[in-house]
């Protein structure tokens, strides 16, 4: 099972430090309220998930 970081909120923290993460060549789930955030996100690598409970068990 490959390790993969999930991000919940992508306000001022999560939206400058995901990008980073997905440089280094982690594997990042992210989940907002704001659509447009993750979308954001997703387009840059982060794979965009339906909601935080689902973050572990989308990625097994």
């Amino acid at each position: 099972m490959t390790e993969v970081l999930g991000f919940v909120g992508l306000g001022h923290i999560g939206s400058r430090v995901i990008p980073h993460l997905l440089k280094a060549g982690h594997d990042v789930a992210v989940f907002d309220l704001d659509k447009d955030a993750v979308a954001c996100l997703a387009a840059q690598g982060a794979r965009a998930v339906l909601s935080p409970q689902k973050q572990p068990k989308e990625h097994q």
